[in-house]
């Protein structure tokens, strides 16, 4: 009888001990969450649609777009306290696919963040290795057929020149000599373990005109093939600094 007290009472201080063990270790709080982005191509206040001539540039070139295909990538969420966590991701935005044009970044830590640096185009590293996953595969269309490398943007469509013609209009902009960034304001962004939501605009009127005019009655076919379009690359990759927005929702 002894023997089967003692077999209870050493169950019993093991049901104890365990119950015990369960309220001291509470299911551990969430410390990251995610942000979902819409992004948006436009010319000012005008939705890019493409195929139409419906847009004129601060040269007062009419033209339109048929092919929009741009990279983002390493986004940088920067905190209040001025710490950066970088979320190592590339997006290839392309206009004719409605699915390119929402993405989700996970994994963010929880916080008040007041800035958000993108990326246009692929790092040096990336840019020569050909991962070939996700948004950087080869198979993207993206890829140089004369150099190791991807395109960063790629505008193709028509404009009209002085004489009403439509002419082609081919913006293939890469190299590494082009990789830019722009400094977006968040105002305080708040990330406290749950999904928010931002809209981010890339905006075609701003990427021709500003600080730098692009005329494509001098700029319409070009490749970054040679030296010779040197300055129609960095004009462009001043302008890409200023070209996107970002908003709440």
């Amino acid at each position: 009888m002894f023997q089967r007290l003692s077999i209870a009472l050493l169950a019993s201080l093991l049901a104890f001990s365990g119950c015990k063990k369960d309220e001291e270790e509470p299911t551990p709080v969430p410390t990251k969450g995610s942000v979902a982005f819409q992004v948006e191509n436009v010319v000012g206040n005008q939705p890019v649609v493409l195929g139409q001539m419906n847009y004129l540039n601060a040269a007062g070139d009419s033209f339109q777009v048929d092919m929009l295909k741009y990279y983002i990538g390493q986004f940088e969420w920067i905190k209040e306290d001025g710490s950066v966590f970088k979320s190592e991701n590339y997006q290839l935005i392309n206009a004719s696919n409605s699915s390119s044009l929402s993405f989700t970044l996970d994994s963010i830590p929880n916080g008040t963040y007041t800035g958000l640096r993108i990326h246009l185009g692929v790092d040096s590293i990336h840019n020569h290795s050909f991962t070939q996953y996700a948004a950087l595969d080869a198979s993207s269309g993206m890829v140089w057929s004369w150099n190791t490398g991807y395109i960063f943007y790629k505008h193709e469509g028509k404009y009209r020149d002085s004489a009403g013609v439509h002419q082609n209009l081919l913006f293939h902009y890469g190299t590494d000599r082009t990789y830019t960034s722009a400094l977006l304001p968040l105002n305080n962004l708040v990330i406290n373990s749950d999904t928010r939501q931002l809209k981010l605009k890339l905006d075609l009127a701003a990427v021709y005109a500003q600080p730098n005019i692009i005329d494509f009655k001098i700029w319409h076919n070009n490749q970054s093939l040679t030296t010779q379009e040197y300055p129609w690359m960095d004009a462009m990759k001043a302008n890409f600094s200023n070209s996107f927005s970002v908003a709440i929702q």
